[in-house]
């Protein structure tokens, strides 16, 4: 199963790369981090680093203001064995981000 352990940082500064931990994240292709008053956004990858299966590198956008939330990754996701491609999602536990 995909899990988030952990984030490089929790005060997330425009333009700066936030690292994402966790286990099998491979397949990664949204991040999506809290807003305020219920809001998120989607994250864009960091072009300059290459995303794992134990690390996920996105960019913090600017001009928006983060809230106490759950980060989320939504993965594509293949099972050779039964010749099927699927979507997943993991979740953070609530984190207080903050600018």
């Amino acid at each position: 199963q995909p899990r988030i352990s952990s984030f490089s940082s929790t005060t997330l500064l425009s333009g700066s790369t936030l690292t994402i931990t966790g286990t099998n994240l491979t397949g990664a292709t949204e991040v999506w981090l809290p807003l305020t008053f219920g809001g998120r956004i989607q994250c864009a990858f960091d072009d300059a680093q290459v995303s794992t299966d134990t690390k996920v590198y996105v960019k913090i956008p600017s001009d928006v203001a983060f809230a106490t939330g759950r980060c989320e990754i939504v993965m594509v996701k293949h099972d050779a064995s039964r010749d099927l491609t699927y979507t997943e999602k993991t979740f953070s536990a609530s984190t207080d981000f903050k600018n």
